[in-house]
C-alpha cells in the first residue's frame, strides 16, 4: 500500500500522527508513505517515507503546478510499486488537490490500482468543477475509487449532496494505548497535591472556539471562586500558532485579562503549552488533564468528527462539548456533557464535572469500550486494502 499524507513535516495538526496510528492498527513493513519535500527525514523511525511531493506553500502559491508535479511524482512511485502487484493508494486527509491528482492518474495507471480517499469534512470536497464531480462518481461506480469517512454523518452528507457512497470506517487516533506517565511535563502527580486540570488542546482556532477562550477562562475563575472556593483548578492550553505576531499578542493579552492580569489567582491558574506538540508529548498532556473542553463551532462540526474527542474517549476523560456536535455514539454514554455556545454555560458545565469527577469513571470506561469497536473496524479495513 502507498499512503499519501502531504503534511508529515507539519507538527501542528493531526497529519504527522497518521503513520504511527496506521502502523499500530495494521502493521505492514511493505507500506510506503509519501509526503512533501519539507519533511525532515528520520522523523518517523522505522517507517518508509519518500518526501517528493509539493509543500503547503506550493499549494497556495502555485496550485496548478503543484497538481502537475504531484501527479507525476505519484505516478512514478505507483508504477514502480506495480511491478509486483497493483498497489492500493490511501489518502487519509483528502482535499480537492488530492482529488484532482487522483482523477488525473486514473487513465494512466495499470489496471487494479484503487484509490481510497478519506474525507474528514464536507469542505474538503467542495470546489471541484461539475465535470470533476461527474468523473469521480464514475470512478466510484467502476471501483477505481473508494470514499472513506470517520463518521456516518459525513457519509450520509456525501451521499445526499453529491450522490457519492462512502464507507464510514476509518478512525485514526493520535493516542492508541492508555498509559500513565509520571513525567507529563506539567509536574508529577505523585506525592504532591495538584490542581484539577481543564484541557483545551489542539490550538485556539476559530472553528474550535478559540475566540471564546478568554471569556471562558474569566467565567471559570469567577465560578470557581463563587461556587467552589476549595477547588484548585489549572486551565491547560496550547499557545496560539500564527505568523502574525500582533494577532498573537492581542490574543494572549485577552487571555491575561480573562485570568485577571495574571496567570495565577487564588485557586485558579492558566498554563500555556507549546503550539507544536509531538504525539508523545500530546499523549502525556492528555493523560494529565481531568476534563477536556471542546467549545467547537457546531456548524463547522455538524458532519465531521474530532480527533480530540477520539483521543479523549480513548484516555477515559470526561468531555464538555458544544451541543449538536456529531459522534454521538462516543458522547452518549454519560461521559460527555453538552453545553450551549456561551462562556457562562461552558464554565458552568466544566466546574460541575470537576466537582463530580468520580461519577464519570464508569461512563468514560463505557465510552472507551464503544470506541474500541470503531478501532477494530478501522484495523480490519486497513488490513483489507
Amino acid at each position: 500500500m502507498i499512503v499519501v499524507e502531504k503534511y508529515l513535516g507539519v507538527t501542528n495538526g493531526h497529519e504527522h500522527t497518521i503513520p504511527r496510528a496506521i502502523e499500530a492498527l495494521a502493521p505492514d513493513s511493505n507500506r510506503l508513505y509519501v509526503t512533501g519535500v519539507d519533511y525532515e527525514q528520520g522523523s518517523l523511525s522505522g517507517i518508509s517515507v519518500k518526501a517528493v511531493l509539493s509543500t503547503r506553500r506550493d499549494h497556495k502559491k502555485r496550485p496548478q503546478w503543484s497538481v502537475r508535479h504531484d501527479t507525476q511524482k505519484l505516478k512514478e512511485l505507483i508504477i514502480e510499486c506495480a511491478d509486483k502487484q497493483p498497489p492500493s493508494v490511501l489518502i487519509p486527509t483528502t482535499h480537492v488537490h488530492d482529488v484532482r491528482i487522483c482523477l488525473a492518474l486514473l487513465d494512466e495507471l495499470p489496471d487494479g490500482v484503487v484509490f481510497y480517499l478519506r474525507f474528514l469534512t464536507e469542505h474538503h470536497i467542495q470546489g471541484l468543477e461539475e465535470s470533476e464531480y461527474k468523473r469521480l462518481r464514475t470512478a466510484i461506480a467502476d471501483k477505481q475509487v473508494v470514499l472513506v469517512t470517520e463518521t456516518s454523518y459525513l457519509a450520509d452528507h456525501l451521499l445526499s449532496c453529491y450522490d457519492m457512497p462512502s464507507e464510514d470506517c476509518l478512525l485514526l487516533p493520535v493516542t492508541l494505548l492508555r498509559a500513565t506517565h509520571a513525567d507529563n511535563g506539567l509536574g508529577s502527580d505523585k506525592g504532591t497535591a495538584r490542581p484539577l486540570r481543564v484541557g483545551y488542546l489542539g490550538g485556539p482556532r476559530k472553528e474550535k472556539g478559540g475566540d471564546l477562550i478568554p471569556d471562558i477562562i474569566r467565567q471559570l475563575r469567577v465560578k470557581c471562586a463563587r461556587d467552589a472556593p476549595g477547588l484548585s483548578v489549572e486551565f491547560v492550553m496550547q499557545k496560539p500558532k500564527t505568523r502574525k505576531r500582533l494577532r498573537s499578542l492581542r490574543y494572549q493579552f485577552a487571555l491575561c485579562c480573562g485570568a485577571r492580569f495574571g496567570f495565577w489567582t487564588k485557586g485558579f491558574s492558566v498554563r500555556f503549552l507549546p503550539a507544536d506538540l509531538d504525539s508523545q508529548a500530546f499523549q502525556r498532556v492528555l493523560e494529565s488533564v481531568d476534563v477536556l473542553l471542546l467549545p467547537y463551532n457546531d456548524q463547522a462540526y455538524r458532519n465531521r468528527g474530532s480527533g480530540i474527542i477520539i483521543d479523549g474517549v480513548m484516555a477515559h476523560k470526561p468531555l464538555v462539548h458544544t451541543a449538536g456536535m456529531k459522534m454521538s455514539d462516543l458522547l452518549d454514554h454519560g461521559n460527555a456533557v453538552p453545553s450551549e455556545q456561551t462562556a457562562v454555560s461552558y464554565a458552568d458545565k466544566v466546574v460541575n464535572v470537576l466537582i463530580n469527577l468520580n461519577n464519570y469513571d464508569a461512563p468514560t470506561r463505557k465510552a472507551a469500550d464503544a470506541l474500541q469497536v470503531h478501532i477494530r473496524r478501522s484495523a480490519e479495513f486497513l488490513k483489507s486494502i
